[in-house]
């Protein structure tokens, strides 16, 4: 329950990116990359395996409509963890893959970000409007 209640907050947050402005304002994230070591970890959750954790991922997005292959999937969520960890806003990682020329729109894009956060890095709740403060 809580993972969907995060990738809605996601969903939420990035229909607000919609009226902040163009993705101009978005950082790519090869600018952050050198501000922090990235610490997104494969074991987010004890107790429950990494293979685990990405099968219950991969299914609430197909579960949503949002395909592509697994590891692409995959490594989509953690890219997005690693750009949290490195210290870009929600805005920018909406923004950025909203001018990434993919064919998601809002709504895919808010709960990839969010089944992400939940999946792989629930320490950034804090990020997704609505989250859980740190």
């Amino acid at each position: 329950m809580r993972k969907t209640l995060v990738a809605v907050a996601a969903v939420v947050g990035v229909a607000a990116l919609t009226a902040c402005g163009g993705a101009d304002q978005a950082a790519p994230v090869s600018e952050t990359a050198s501000q922090a070591p990235a610490t997104t970890s494969r074991s987010a959750h004890p107790g429950k395996s990494a293979d685990a954790v990405d099968d219950i991922y991969v299914d609430f997005l197909h579960d949503n409509g949002i395909y592509s292959s697994r590891s692409t999937l995959i490594d989509l969520g953690h890219t997005v963890c690693e750009a949290f960890d490195q210290g870009m806003s929600f805005n920018e990682v909406g923004l950025t893959a909203l001018s990434s020329g993919t064919s998601w729109g809002v709504e895919e894009i808010g709960t990839v970000i969010g089944a992400s956060v939940a999946a792989f890095c629930p320490w950034n709740e804090h990020v997704i409007p609505g989250g859980r403060t740190a």
